[in-house]
């Protein structure tokens, strides 16, 4: 016999499929093709140091923020709300706006910045204090949000007073999140350190090679001199001989 059962309706879902990039706080990101880039804390590392030990990175770096800061910077909208912006921009001195500009575009390099907004009341309105940057190597992972957002998950190397060390969240909604580059990065974007780095890799170990190379060759070498009664000796004092002419050589013996 047949029979019908009543189910209950289940709720039309608000999406529709499983996100791509699973960004997961402190964990290796296997899909990444060079394994000494896979754990975010040493890759970080490696970041920073291209673009503070290596000249022609820093230069270019240097370049770019003094390029884009030497246009005008306007604010449009209405009266009120222009008022409103150059009045919190004026109450976060002695930080000026270029410092933040520079901050963000920081984003081109590793492919996300992140800035916190704090908040200051005066005059009976809330303004901004200052616009802190949260440097990239701080970040230990994301926590997504129910909107698509993503808050970060800072360590904090060194405290302010009355703060313990530790991991701090701070809320998307009370910061500025930029990121940078193409295709589905998730919230740390695609950036320029990622696409430089095996030049710079390969540079490197050559530069290292040499160095060693040039250490090794002042260690000293012996240094055979061949004079004629050598020649035509027998073997035994061919030896004897070869061994109270050689001598070791020192930086100013090279040859």
């Amino acid at each position: 016999s047949w029979y019908a059962k009543i189910m209950p309706l289940r709720p039309i879902p608000q999406t529709i499929g499983s996100l791509g990039s699973q960004i997961y706080p402190g964990q290796p990101d296997l899909s990444e093709l060079h394994p000494e880039l896979r754990d975010p804390a040493r890759k970080y590392r490696i970041f920073r140091e291209m673009l503070d030990n290596d000249p022609a990175i820093s230069r270019i770096r240097s370049d770019f923020a003094y390029l884009l800061l030497a246009g005008s910077w306007t604010i449009e909208g209405d009266d009120q709300a222009v008022e409103l912006v150059k009045a919190a921009i004026s109450a976060m001195a002695p930080i000026r706006l270029s410092d933040v500009v520079v901050d963000l575009v920081q984003a081109l390099w590793w492919g996300w910045s992140w800035s916190e907004i704090t908040y200051q009341r005066s005059g009976g309105r809330w303004l901004w204090k200052s616009i802190e940057r949260r440097p990239q190597w701080t970040m230990y992972g994301w926590t997504k949000n129910q909107d698509g957002t993503y808050d970060l998950m800072q360590f904090i190397q060194v405290p302010d007073p009355g703060q313990r060390a530790g991991i701090v969240r701070i809320p998307a909604q009370k910061s500025i999140h930029l990121t940078l580059g193409q295709g589905t990065g998730g919230p740390e974007g695609d950036g320029v350190l990622r696409h430089v780095y095996t030049p710079y890799r390969d540079a490197r170990d050559i530069g290292t090679s040499l160095k060693i190379g040039q250490r090794m060759s002042l260690e000293g070498v012996k240094l055979l001199q061949m004079p004629a009664e050598i020649i035509g000796a027998d073997d035994g004092s061919a030896e004897a001989l070869i061994d109270r002419k050689s001598t070791r050589l020192n930086s100013s013996h090279r040859t």
